[in-house]
């Protein structure tokens, strides 16, 4: 700030701009409070994700809570999930960014500008770390109809990049288990024992399918199954020279077990971008509390500041009068009177500006509803 006042006084014709410089300063300092925030959400990933993988024993996260009963019921710890992991790093850097920022642009000069405004700097930071673009899905509802909604997919920012991170480990995870348990009966099926018969290999496959539901891990679990299935379909002429085989049946199985697992996947995706965008939206909720908050709190002391101050101002003004000072004591009088209506509508102009921003907020969480 110093510097960009000297270089102005050297400049010829030019007029040192405080104002112009302060709003420089400011916002180089919100720029660097958003950078320090997406250093410190890294921070927070990184660490929460290598302590949940050293916990689990080195398998993926999965990207939101899809347990079933089965599997919770289960002696197996459960991990924070990818999203977990994300709202709570997002919570905190928020709160510290917030705690950084609420002191800026509390000026009259600044309302009214969408730099100057605290939502916005959020809004920036948050954009950052997770990109959305609103989509239409359809979806099956519990009366058995297709229908739409509106929700939120996660497209870009840091976010993304841990999700895609987490894709490629349970990807690899979820392949090395489905091998694992089928490359068995792969063998036994090339080279059956005499007694093994087309309702052994059954068994097997079932059993085989069970386990793998069991113990694959994150958001790839469902589309490595689809994907080895279907090698699994190369072994059919394989399968044809064990004793009792029946193709049909073999066909009709598979049939069915690709019909359940499509919609299996499509159910938990619509479910976990259903949970995301709620998530998104009680984050943003509880931002725009603490601001609100916040905002009140600074109203409140601006206001108890510009009492005090006319107050002191006014006693000046009377013992200009008692001094018999008439003309300058009115003087202070009506300039006292301008500065306190100034403070003051600027205390009712933010008040407005924070109403006007919960109000859009709110239009904006009513506008993510269920399309008939």
């Amino acid at each position: 700030m110093a510097q960009q006042y000297v270089e102005a006084v050297n400049t010829p014709n030019s007029i040192p701009n405080l104002d112009n410089t302060w709003q420089n300063t400011v916002e180089i300092m919100r720029n660097r409070a958003i950078d320090g925030a997406v250093v410190e959400y890294n921070k927070q990933m990184q660490t929460g994700v290598a302590k949940a993988r050293q916990t689990g024993n080195g398998v993926p996260l999965e990207e939101d809570e899809t347990l079933e009963g089965n599997e919770a019921e289960m002696n197996i710890p459960r991990q924070p999930t990818l999203m977990d992991l994300h709202n709570a790093s997002l919570k905190k850097v928020t709160d510290m960014l917030l705690l950084k920022i609420g002191h800026l642009g509390i000026s009259s000069e600044e309302q009214g500008t969408d730099e100057s405004n605290a939502a916005t700097v959020v809004g920036e930071m948050q954009n950052r770390l997770v990109k959305r673009e609103e989509r239409t899905v359809d979806y099956v509802a519990q009366d058995g109809n297709t229908k739409k909604k509106k929700v939120f997919v996660i497209t870009g920012g840091e976010l993304f990049r841990y999700i895609q991170e987490n894709k490629e480990h349970s990807r690899a995870f979820c392949q090395e288990t489905f091998q694992r348990l089928f490359d068995p009966i792969r063998k036994h099926a090339e080279s059956p024992r005499p007694d093994y018969d087309f309702k052994q290999l059954m068994e097997e496959l079932d059993h085989a399918r069970q386990q793998y539901k069991e113990q694959a891990r994150g958001p790839e679990k469902w589309t490595v199954l689809q994907e080895m299935t279907k090698h699994l379909d190369k072994l059919e002429a394989t399968f044809e020279n064990i004793k009792g085989f029946e193709k049909k049946v073999l066909e009709e199985k598979q049939k069915a077990q690709e019909a359940e697992l499509n919609a299996k996947k499509k159910d938990e995706e619509f479910q976990q971008l259903i949970k995301q965008t709620q998530d998104m939206q009680n984050a943003q909720q509880e931002t725009m509390q603490k601001m609100e908050q916040q905002y009140k709190e600074q109203m409140e002391k601006l206001k108890q500041e510009e009492m005090g101050r006319y107050a002191q101002e006014q006693k000046k003004v009377q013992e200009l009068r008692n001094a018999l000072r008439e003309e300058q004591a009115q003087r202070e009088k009506d300039r006292n009177e301008r500065e306190h209506s100034k403070t003051m509508d600027m205390i009712m102009g933010m008040n407005r500006q924070m109403m006007d921003l919960m109000a859009r907020a709110m239009e904006k969480k009513n506008s993510s509803c269920p399309i008939s």
